[in-house]
């Protein structure tokens, strides 16, 4: 059986693409036809074309379009040029190397490595339990679509899936765009093979000063409002996970800014 050829993408934010730690331990250590660099940065934001390794194909994104706008045009892109696969990539998580090998020998429409935090634990697939999305730790193998949710970051889908599925919906910008991404996914294929590999997830949450964290906020609620194709139980769990962030960032702040924006952004939306 021919291998598959895939097409990584990799997204960007004000960091050089050097800096990156998917491309340091992954993307430079590949031998690869091409692959998408997609800078969502700001204008005064300078990349140092220099830098640049010849393969990639760079797309500067000055309104930050959001992620779920560079997924679809890679795959665009992916499909134009004869690949067979799409590999989303996040600029702060550090895959093996072998990866790679198991997704293009891998037949399945989906796949995935596990994903760590940092500590060690288990960050996805990941599944609802006790109101909350858990990290599980699953053997290597096919499992059901319909049961785990996976996150952008290492998911390796065909492009006839893909587009089949309707690809990613570009309302959700950043955050939720994974869930919505599987709740579509699961229309067309109804599961997902696990390689036997794991990468780490550089996940933390740094900022402190309260008019980023609150600008950061909104853009998650708009995320939240904007799923669409849920079920009814899909959006009450989803109008519980939201209603816990606000909580937390209102404790962590004290400040009552979060719950009025989760009132008149999300709650009074119609949705909920």
């Amino acid at each position: 059986m021919a291998e598959n050829r895939i097409f990584p993408i990799v997204v960007i934010y004000k960091i050089q693409l050097a800096d990156s730690t998917a491309y340091q331990k992954f993307l430079s250590c590949l031998t690869l036809d091409a692959f998408m660099v997609y800078d969502n940065s700001p204008e005064d934001f300078l990349q140092d074309m220099s830098l640049m390794p010849a393969n990639a194909v760079y797309v500067r994104d000055k309104e930050n379009g959001g992620l779920s706008v560079a997924y679809n045009r890679a795959a665009v892109y992916a499909r134009e040029h004869g690949y067979d696969k799409l590999l989303l990539l996040d600029e702060d998580t550090a895959f093996p190397v072998e990866m790679f090998r198991q997704m293009q020998a891998c037949s399945a429409a989906v796949c995935v490595p596990r994903i760590l935090l940092k500590n060690g634990s288990c960050f996805s697939p990941s599944c609802w339990r006790g109101g909350r999305v858990r990290g599980v730790d699953l053997q290597p193998g096919e499992h059901p679509l319909a049961r785990y949710l996976l996150i952008n970051s290492g998911l390796c889908v065909s492009l006839d899936a893909f587009f089949r599925a309707g690809g990613y919906n570009e309302k959700v910008r950043l955050d939720f765009a994974d869930f919505q991404f599987v709740i579509r996914l699961r229309r067309v294929e109804q599961s997902f093979t696990l390689l036997d590999c794991e990468a780490r997830q550089d996940f933390s949450n740094e900022k402190t000063c309260h008019a980023q964290l609150h600008a950061r906020f909104l853009k998650y609620l708009d995320g939240a409002r904007n799923l669409e194709e849920c079920t009814l139980a899909e959006r009450l769990k989803i109008a519980w996970l939201v209603c816990l962030h606000t909580l937390a960032l209102t404790k962590r702040t004290r400040r009552a800014d979060y719950i009025r924006s989760f009132l008149s952004s999300f709650w009074t939306h119609g949705k909920y």
